[in-house]
């Protein structure tokens, strides 16, 4: 004998919609959270590769470009990697 569910769905499809919508914007915050992060670590290795190369001139090509050796590090902090000023540093 062949039994079959006549019990209707308990969960509505508006509830299950609700749900994966929950879940998708879950999947959004954890995507922009991880891009975030992308970014910072990308930003930190490129102003380090930059503070190394510039510790790397010789005293007289730092001073061409208006820098002594102690402000390199807060200079580099300074600036974002675009070029223009950065404000969250």
């Amino acid at each position: 004998m062949l039994l079959e569910n006549t019990h209707p769905n308990p969960v509505s499809s508006a509830v299950q919609d609700q749900v994966c919508q929950t879940c998708r914007q879950a999947n959004d915050v954890r995507r922009m959270w991880l891009l975030q992060l992308i970014d910072w670590v990308s930003d930190r290795y490129h102003r380090r590769v930059l503070i190394r190369q510039l510790q790397n001139l010789n005293d007289h090509y730092l001073k061409d470009i208006g820098l002594e050796r102690d402000e390199i590090v807060s200079y580099v902090k300074g600036i974002s990697m675009s070029g223009k000023q950065d404000k969250n540093k």
